[in-house]
């Protein structure tokens, strides 16, 4: 099938949408929409900035979809609309676990006709993870709102020692492991599918009270490095 990727640049949509390609679709457009409101909770909003960037590194046509609306109802109507003139047969989804988000982007899809792909839904957000390192994606995190997560955090990369950290982190704070409770959002800069690698050049952090992000001022694609 022809699919549209919902796409923040984080992991678990660009995870998603390569595994997607595995199984055999086709991947026509990068769908990234860009919220009005940073409080967000239908779509991500951290590094959002990014995703021009990692369209051109993949390959993929980006679709830039303006959110002007700050209500979830909003939000939606303004993605159908957007969806519904790409000549597609249907979506992926990164989402493993939030209902909230499933049940908005699969009601659109299903107004609109299209099949929803979403290759980890219901499934441990370890698999995705693993599956993210297995495949050789590289990924920062670019904003953390938990107990256990300062900002040190920020710009770190997942890697198998961080998320081994980071699983002690869940033991001690029962945070989710995915960061799907807004926990931490992350950043993929490199990967299979990646022709050339994001490389930051200037950022900054943001932080206020228990949160804080990565403000990623500079950034250009990079030859890739070989080992």
């Amino acid at each position: 099938m022809k699919l549209a990727a919902l796409f923040s640049g984080g992991k678990d949509s660009t995870a998603s949408l390569y595994k997607a390609m595995q199984d055999g679709h086709e991947i026509t457009h990068l769908v990234t929409a860009l919220a009005s409101n940073p409080d967000s909770y239908l779509f991500h909003t951290s590094a959002i900035n990014m995703a021009e960037l990692a369209s051109e590194a993949m390959g993929i046509p980006l679709v830039k979809v303006p959110i002007e609306s700050t209500f979830d109802t909003g939000e939606a109507e303004e993605l159908e609309e957007a969806l519904s003139k790409l000549d597609i047969d249907g979506i992926t989804l990164g989402g493993v676990s939030s209902n909230y988000q499933g049940n908005i982007f699969t009601g659109i899809a299903s107004k609109l006709g299209l099949e929803v792909v979403a290759p980890f839904w219901e499934k441990p957000h370890e698999e995705l993870i693993d599956y993210a390192l297995d495949e050789g994606f590289k990924i920062i995190f670019v904003s953390v709102s938990a107990d256990g997560l300062d900002q040190s955090w920020l710009g770190r990369e997942l890697n198998r020692e961080t998320y081994e950290e980071l699983k002690k982190i869940r033991e001690k704070y029962r945070i989710d492991i995915g960061g799907e409770g807004g926990e931490y959002c992350t950043l993929v800069i490199d990967g299979p599918i990646f022709k050339k690698r994001i490389k930051i050049e200037n950022s900054e952090v943001s932080w206020k009270g228990m949160a804080g992000k990565l403000i990623i001022k500079k950034a250009n694609l990079s030859e890739k490095v070989t080992q």
